[in-house]
């Protein structure tokens, strides 16, 4: 997962094209999701908050033995 952290080379290449000037960016609460077998799971924003809802919820992004 990347983004729009504060030392991203994206936020540079955005800078030197002067696009951050004219492009307001919105935090995005979530964004990325596995769908499996067994549920869905959507990654929250942030490290910290994705390590949680996986510790709580990663029986639904684990899926053991052959998939298909």
């Amino acid at each position: 997962m990347s983004g729009l952290t504060q030392n991203s080379r994206f936020v540079d290449i955005l800078k030197v094209l002067e696009l951050d000037k004219h492009v307001q960016f919105e935090k995005v609460s979530e964004f990325y999701a596995v769908l499996s077998d067994k549920g869905e799971f959507v990654f929250p924003h942030g490290f910290e908050a994705a390590t949680r809802a996986l510790i709580k919820e990663g029986d639904k992004v684990l899926v053991f033995g052959p998939v298909g």
